[in-house]
């Protein structure tokens, strides 16, 4: 029985070092048990077909590179979550390639120790080639691709009262629903919709539509008073949004001015429909993903 083995000359190491946090997601098996039964006659077409499925991951692979490098709205569409498995799934199916692409060379080695000079041997070859180069080049665009981390940022938690105080002061209240216009409607077709951290408990968003820009909060809470007098907090399933102002305002602030301006703002309640609000929740579900709690 044949076993695979990992040839330093076939696998540069770097690459086998970049993939080896993959290495969980399989366990090295018999050469015979990763490819079947493959005749010596069926190993160019074999070969072939593996390097179809190489060809095609060096598309999801460029895909992939493109997405997660785009910014705002285009790049938001999925949650970090999305991007994380999509990441790993590629790095098992490379190192799957690998795995079975390190079989076909020894069975090509083989036909070479025992009928070098034959049609099937140089077909075998040339094919064992193709592949090998197209999964050096997908390998090399793999290593290379940004990792979901990347786009991470650690959560910022401030809790001094202060937006609590601000908002039962300023005690938002539904705004009219105009049959022409739909705020929250509005807010889904945002350009980006950004966490930005948690201001006394309360999850705060900023949103920027075109060249204008607004806040988002949600989780308030609010104490009730159950019928044996015990006093419960819950959440709150509703959303505050500010006036907007000059989205250029926004640019380049901290987290910590972005809390100050909260405090200067004038918020309203969201009066919408189930539907929208669901999908609006959605949306910031996916920004908050993108937060790296410490």
């Amino acid at each position: 029985m044949t076993y695979t083995i990992l040839h330093k000359r076939h696998i540069p190491i770097a690459l086998f070092l970049w993939l080896l946090p993959f290495a969980g997601y399989w366990v090295t098996q018999p050469a015979d048990a990763q490819e079947g039964s493959v005749t010596d006659g069926e190993l160019p077409a074999a070969i072939k077909s593996l390097h179809g499925e190489i060809a095609a991951l060096r598309g999801q692979v460029a895909n992939y590179t493109a997405a997660i490098s785009e910014v705002g709205k285009a790049r938001r569409s999925r949650s970090f979550g999305a991007y994380q498995k999509e990441f790993e799934a590629l790095g098992n199916k490379i190192m799957d390639c690998r795995q079975r692409l390190q079989f076909f060379y020894e069975q090509v080695t083989r036909l070479y120790r025992t009928m070098p000079t034959s049609a099937l041997y140089l077909a075998a070859r040339q094919a064992y080639t193709d592949a090998k180069n197209d999964f050096d080049a997908l390998a090399s665009s793999f290593s290379t691709a940004p990792r979901p981390e990347m786009m991470q940022v650690a959560e910022v938690r401030v809790m001094d009262g202060r937006l609590a105080k601000h908002l039962a002061q300023t005690a938002p209240e539904p705004t009219p629903v105009k049959s022409d216009q739909s705020v929250g409607r509005t807010l889904l077709e945002a350009d980006d919709i950004r966490y930005i951290g948690r201001f006394d408990a309360i999850e705060v968003y900023l949103v920027t539509l075109k060249d204008q820009a607004c806040y988002l909060l949600t989780g308030l809470r609010e104490r009730v008073i159950g019928a044996d007098g015990v006093v419960t907090e819950m959440v709150r399933q509703t959303i505050l949004y500010s006036d907007l102002f000059p989205a250029k305002q926004a640019v380049g602030r901290q987290t910590e001015q972005h809390f100050e301006s909260v405090l200067q703002q004038k918020f309203s309640l969201l009066a919408e429909d189930g539907n929208v609000s669901e999908l609006l929740f959605n949306e910031l579900t996916k920004a908050r993903s993108y937060a790296r709690v410490e």
